[in-house]
């Protein structure tokens, strides 16, 4: 399923996000578009969102 983000008409302001089953997505911003897109095209691909921050890696400490 392609994604695809259009600038909107000429007498609005905004972005677009769009797929072939119908507007997803009016007036926002270009950093919303993309983070939409990329959600979008996560959920296509078998992603699950759960809500949850993503956990932090952690450092090593000492090499010994």
């Amino acid at each position: 399923m392609p994604v695809s983000i259009s600038k909107a008409s000429t007498v609005s302001s905004g972005y677009r996000v769009s797929t072939p089953h119908g507007v997803k997505a009016k007036h926002t911003s270009m950093l919303n578009a993309m983070r939409q897109k990329r959600l979008l095209e996560g959920v296509e691909h078998g992603w699950k969102p759960t809500g949850a921050k993503p956990k932090k890696k952690k450092k090593k400490v000492g090499g010994y």
